[in-house]
C-alpha cells in the first residue's frame, strides 16, 4: 500500500515529527510522500525524494532521502523528541521495499526485492551480508529483528511458505541459517517485545512458534473453522 503524503493547511513548524506522524501506520509497510526541494553543492535547486518505512522494532520511523544525484540519506524519527536522527550509512540498492534496524541500531536491513534482504553496518557504512530465501518458490512478506540477549542478533524472514531463521555474528559477516518451517501462509503476527510468531495457513490451522537463539519452538497448534 502507497500513501501519498498530503499537504496540510497548518503544516508542523520546521518539519518536526510529531506523535500523529508515527501512528500514521502501524503495520510493516511503506508509503512514499512528496517530493521536496533542496539545493545542490553549486546553489541550484533539486527535487529530493523521500520513501518512509515503519520500524515494528523501535516503532519509529526510517525516512529514506534520494537526490536525483549523490548517496541517499537515512533517517530514523525520534517521536518522544518530535526529531529526525541522521543516520548515514551506505544503501546499495536503488529499489528498497523495507528498511528495520538491529536492536541496538548497529545494523540495517534492507530488503531489496521479493527474495533477498541486504544488511548493512550503520557505523562502517557498508554492506556486510546479503541473503536470498532458501527455496525458489518463497517470497518474502515480512522480515523482522529479534530482542536476545548477548551479542549475537536473530533475524526472521517471514514467506509464502514459512519462516526461516538467521543469525547474525556480533562482527556481522553473514547471516547464518539455523532454521525453517514451512507453513503455506496465509497471515502471520510476529511480536517483538516476547518473540512469539502466529502463523496461520491455507487451511486455517493456526501454529504459535516462540524463536529462540537455537531455533524456532512451536509452542501449540490449532484449527478454527473461519
Amino acid at each position: 500500500m502507497e500513501i501519498e503524503k498530503k499537504s496540510s493547511a497548518n503544516p508542523p513548524p520546521n518539519n518536526i515529527l510529531t506523535n500523529s506522524h508515527v501512528q500514521l501506520c502501524k503495520e510493516p509497510i511503506s508509503w512514499k510522500v512528496n517530493e521536496s526541494s533542496g539545493s545542490a553543492a553549486d546553489g541550484t535547486s533539486v527535487n529530493i525524494h523521500h520513501q518512509v518505512y515503519y520500524d515494528t522494532l523501535h516503532q519509529e520511523l526510517i525516512r529514506l532521502s534520494r537526490a536525483p544525484t549523490g548517496p541517499a540519506h537515512v533517517s530514523i524519527s525520534d517521536h518522544r523528541n518530535s526529531r529526525w536522527v541522521e543516520c548515514d550509512c551506505g544503501i546499495p540498492d536503488p529499489q528498497v521495499v523495507r528498511m528495520k534496524f538491529s536492536t541496538h541500531k548497529e545494523f540495517l536491513a534492507l530488503q531489496v526485492n521479493q527474495r533477498e534482504v541486504k544488511v548493512v553496518d550503520v557505523a562502517r557504512g557498508r554492506l556486510i551480508a546479503a541473503r536470498s530465501c532458501r527455496s525458489h518458490k518463497s517470497r518474502i512478506t515480512n522480515i523482522y529483528w529479534c530482542r536476545i540477549e548477548g551479542p549475537e542478533q536473530l533475524f526472521l524472514f517471514l514467506t509464502n511458505t514459512g519462516a526461516e531463521l538467521y543469525t547474525l555474528k556480533a562482527q556481522g559477516s553473514s547471516l547464518k541459517h539455523i532454521k525453517t518451517v514451512q507453513h503455506q501462509t496465509r497471515y502471520h503476527w510476529f511480536v517483538n517485545s516476547s518473540n512469539f510468531l502466529l502463523v496461520v495457513d491455507l487451511k486455517h490451522i493456526f501454529s504459535l512458534y516462540h524463536v529462540k537463539p537455537k531455533g524456532l519452538t512451536r509452542l501449540c497448534k490449532f484449527e478454527l473453522n473461519c
